[in-house]
C-alpha cells in the first residue's frame, strides 16, 4: 500500500509539502528522482510500464504543476497489463497543457479502465483529486489530508500516524534537513497496527495486518521509496527522495545516497 500526506496550504511558509512512501515490486524497472529532458522540466522518480511508456507516481513540473498517484485497494486484483498504468496519468496532466480538474474530466474514460488507482492534480492555486473507483472529482480544501489505498481522508492507521507527525509542526514551522530526516525515518517504520485499528474490507485479518505498517515488506514487494516534496513562499521547490531494495532476507534497505533536488519555479 503506498501511502500520501499532503499539507495544502496549511503552513505560512509553504503553500505545499508532501511526503510519501510508494510500493511496488521489488523488480518493477525505475529510475531514481531525476530532472526530464522535456519542456518545461519535470521532476520526479521515473517508473517504466508493462507498455513501456513512462510514468511517475510523484513529480512536479518547473511552472508548479504536480501530480501524484497511490494504488487503490483493489490492486490486490490481477494486473491488467494491456490497460494504462496509473503512473502514466502523473506525466500526461503535467504535458498535457490542461487546469487541473478539466484533465481529470477529459481522462475520465481512460482512467476507468486502468488498474484501480487514486490521484491527485494540481497547480500553485487548485488541487483535485480523484480515482478510478467512483471517478468522484473533487477540490480539496487546505488543511493536511491523507491518502492510502483507499478513498481520501479515510484514515487508514498507516497515513493517520505520518498525518498526525506533519500536523505536529506549527503553521509558522521552517522546514531544516533535520525535520525532513524525521519524517523519512517515520516513513521506514515497520511496526504493524492493532487489529481493532485496522479497516474492514473483506480481506483476511491477516492480510490487513501486512497491509498495515507504514514501511511495507511483502516478499516480492514492498516499500521501494520514501518522498519529500515541499514548495515555499519564494517558490522555491525542494524534492527528495530515499529509495529502498531488498537485502538478501528481502528485508528492504536503504539504496544509494538519498537524491535531492532544489530549484525555483519558472516565473
Amino acid at each position: 500500500m503506498s501511502l500520501l500526506v499532503i499539507a495544502w496550504k496549511t503552513f505560512n511558509q509553504y503553500p505545499l509539502v508532501l511526503i510519501a512512501n510508494h510500493t511496488d515490486e521489488y523488480q518493477q524497472p525505475r529510475e531514481a528522482l531525476q530532472t526530464w529532458p522535456v519542456q518545461p522540466a519535470i521532476y520526479g522518480a521515473k517508473a517504466l510500464s508493462p507498455t513501456g511508456e513512462a510514468g511517475s507516481w510523484l513529480a512536479i513540473d518547473a511552472t508548479g504543476r504536480f501530480a501524484a498517484v497511490t494504488d487503490f485497494h483493489r490492486h490486490l486484483e490481477p494486473r491488467r497489463s494491456e490497460s494504462k498504468h496509473p503512473a502514466e496519468f502523473v506525466i500526461e496532466y503535467l504535458r498535457s497543457g490542461h487546469e487541473p480538474e478539466d484533465y481529470l474530466q477529459r481522462s475520465r474514460g481512460v482512467r476507468f479502465g486502468a488498474q484501480p488507482h487514486n490521484l491527485l492534480v494540481g497547480d500553485l492555486q487548485k488541487l483535485f483529486y480523484t480515482n478510478s473507483v467512483s471517478q468522484v472529482v473533487e477540490e480539496l480544501s487546505p488543511g493536511t489530508h491523507s491518502l492510502g489505498d483507499s478513498y481520501l481522508d479515510c484514515k487508514m492507521p498507516s497515513c493517520r500516524t505520518i498525518q498526525t507527525q506533519l500536523e505536529s509542526y506549527s503553521p509558522e514551522h521552517r522546514f531544516t534537513e533535520a525535520d525532513r530526516q524525521v519524517m523519512f525515518k517515520a516513513l521506514q517504520n515497520p511496526k504493524r497496527f492493532f487489529d481493532q485499528d485496522l479497516p474492514s474490507r473483506g480481506y483476511a485479518l491477516e492480510l490487513e495486518q501486512r497491509l498495515s505498517p507504514v514501511f511495507l515488506e511483502l516478499g516480492e514487494m514492498g516499500t521501494v521509496s520514501s518522498s519529500w516534496l515541499s514548495l515555499d513562499q519564494q517558490q522555491q521547490v525542494c524534492f527528495e527522495e530515499q529509495a529502498y531494495t531488498p537485502d538478501g532476507d528481502k528485508h528492504a534497505k536503504p539504496h544509494g545516497a538519498l537524491s535531492h533536488l532544489e530549484f525555483q519555479l519558472q516565473a
